[in-house]
Parts: C-alpha cells; sequence; structure tokens
C-alpha cells in the first residue's frame, strides 16, 4: 500500500491532487506573485483573498514537519488538497511519520480498553 493511503487511513482523512475550487479543507500548493515569483501556502480558507501571510505563506516550500503539523490539525474526515504531493509529501518521510506516530494508535486502543 502507498504511504500516502496509509496516512490517509491513520488520519482519517482525504488527500488529493486533484483541485476542485473550495471542496477542501486545507490547501498546500503554490501561488504566483504579480511579479512573478512563487510563493508557497498551506491554507485552510480556499479563497486566496483569507490567507494568513504570516501562518500561511512561505517564501521556500515548507518543511514536512510542518506541512505534517498542518494536517494533523485536522478533523475525520476532512479533504486535503495537495498540488505536488509527491514533493510535499515524500513516501520515506510518510513512512517514519508512521514509524514515530504508530504509538499513537495503541494509545487510543489502550483507552478504549480502561473505559470496560
Amino acid at each position: 500500500m502507498e504511504a500516502v493511503e496509509r496516512l490517509q487511513r491513520k488520519l482519517n482523512i482525504e488527500i488529493d491532487d486533484r483541485y476542485n475550487y473550495s471542496s477542501y479543507d486545507l490547501e498546500i500548493s503554490t501561488y504566483n506573485t504579480a511579479d512573478g515569483y512563487e510563493v508557497y501556502i498551506i491554507n485552510s480558507t480556499p479563497f486566496e483573498n483569507q490567507l494568513d501571510w504570516e501562518n500561511d505563506v512561505f517564501y521556500y516550500q515548507p518543511p514536512f514537519d510542518d506541512i505534517m503539523s498542518r494536517i494533523t490539525e485536522l478533523d475525520a474526515g476532512q479533504r486535503v488538497y495537495v498540488d505536488d504531493i509527491e514533493a510535499y509529501l515524500p513516501d520515506y518521510e510518510i513512512e517514519q511519520w508512521l514509524i514515530d506516530n504508530e504509538d499513537d494508535d495503541d494509545d487510543e486502543d489502550d483507552d478504549e480498553n480502561t473505559d470496560e
């Protein structure tokens, strides 16, 4: 199974690279400035005029950890648009994140068992 699919299952979210205007809860992509420069954005509002310039816009491609931090803030069932999944969410980074966070599943199972 592909790493992105495993990540989607773990977090119970959908990650897609097909743009569908305003049908996502988080966008990870690039925008072009008026003078031809490219900036990177991680935006939780699907409208350009609602960017939080201090927190959503990056001069360089945002690090994987920053991307995952924003993704893990999402609620179950939410959707993420990523314009280049391989660039922003490389398999080796996802695999390492899944390994580092596999205990989270065990904690949830333990919590369920203590309720009985």
